[in-house]
């Protein structure tokens, strides 16, 4: 369980001066990635003869939409995600607080609407291109803007990056091998 006091203890400590694209890409890569793995467990223990009959594309925009709900209440309760609480990523909202139910749950819809386009195919690839872009060239996500968060980066030792690059590549290889099995 993430302790709240440790995240708002570590966000008085960190650095908001500098974007960082990758670190949030690969925070958010992480959350879907197991979410969708476990989605897929559950799925599987169910009902695993109609995963092969579900369609990829509707399949993945009912797991991003999904995922918002699950986001907007991770970041209301804990006020992170399981990726950004390991990539030391914390969402305060303008009041420098952790975001309210409402607010956790806008800025989930908005990124599912202008920062994943829906989680489908191509719109997803622009949708991507353009928050990295906005983001490098502003310092600011035009959802985060919108909604006057703040997004604040602790540093990230050696060991957490390695930790994590590794849960990277696993959750990324385990979704693979379960999406040819």
């Amino acid at each position: 369980m993430i302790n709240l006091d440790s995240v708002s203890e570590n966000a008085s400590n960190r650095s908001t001066s500098a974007p960082r694209p990758w670190v949030r890409f690969w925070a958010r890569s992480f959350d879907v990635y197991t979410f969708g793995i476990a989605v897929g467990i559950l799925w599987a223990l169910i009902d695993a003869e109609s995963l092969d009959h579900v369609n990829n594309t509707l399949l993945s925009i009912l797991l991003t939409f999904s995922w918002l709900f699950v986001e907007g209440a991770c970041l209301a309760i804990f006020g992170t995600t399981l990726g950004k609480w390991l990539l030391k990523i914390t969402i305060l909202n303008h009041q420098g607080q952790k975001l309210t139910p409402a607010q956790a749950f806008q800025r989930s819809r908005l990124v599912w609407w202008r920062g994943t386009g829906l989680g489908i195919g191509i719109p997803k690839l622009i949708a991507c291109i353009l928050g990295h872009s906005r983001l490098v060239r502003e310092g600011i996500t035009t959802w985060d803007r919108d909604m006057g968060n703040t997004i604040v980066h602790g540093e990230i030792s050696w060991w957490r990056g390695l930790v994590v690059g590794f849960a990277l590549v696993l959750t990324f290889a385990f979704s693979v091998y379960g999406y040819f099995l």
